[in-house]
């Protein structure tokens, strides 16, 4: 995620002119949701992969399956929210925006890790990929979980569409004053 910050900073960065102060909160809203699916995807949507064998434990035992979920998505909220916060403020101090934006570009992080968590967990249930002991590879590699992480990943920006209408609504109200 922090390479890819760079990279598409330096894009942006290269420009002599800095962009319209209405397009700077779509900006971070895109820097922080892009870190969130560039860091979550592998955690959070192949939470049971990592288990290998682990997983007949949490179906075998007596915790409620939802805690298990909970916990595993509390687990990761310091990674994910913490690089979102972190494109927040990169984005921030290159390009300021007013300081009312600032909490809402936390309020929407937070959204957006949310809803992030609840279509996840879906797909960390339906299409678990297994890793090979040691590694960060899969074994066992079948076409239907690789296929469905394909399609959430397509499906996913409109999933998080929900969040970025407060932005849409302040543009398009400052648009017609």
């Amino acid at each position: 995620p922090v390479i890819m910050a760079v990279v598409f900073g330096g894009i942006i960065m290269s420009t002599d002119e800095s962009p319209p102060q209405a397009l700077r909160p779509i900006m971070v809203f895109g820097a922080s949701t892009m870190i969130l699916f560039i860091s979550g995807i592998q955690l959070i949507g192949n939470q049971f992969g990592y288990d290998r064998t682990g997983f007949r434990a949490y179906v075998l035992s007596p915790i409620p399956r939802r805690d298990i979920l909970i916990g595993k998505n509390i687990a990761v909220a310091p990674l994910a929210i913490g690089l979102g916060f972190f494109g927040i403020v990169v984005i921030g101090s290159f390009f300021p925006l007013r300081i009312d934006h600032y909490p809402a570009a936390i309020a929407q992080l937070l959204s957006n890790y949310l809803l992030f968590c609840i279509l996840a967990n879906v797909l960390s249930m339906v299409a678990p990929m297994a890793m090979a002991a040691g590694s960060m590879k899969a074994s066992n590699v079948k076409i239907v979980p690789v296929l469905l992480q394909m399609v959430f990943l397509m499906f996913m920006p409109l999933a998080l569409l929900p969040a970025a209408l407060p932005i849409g609504i302040e543009a398009l109200l400052e648009e017609t004053n």
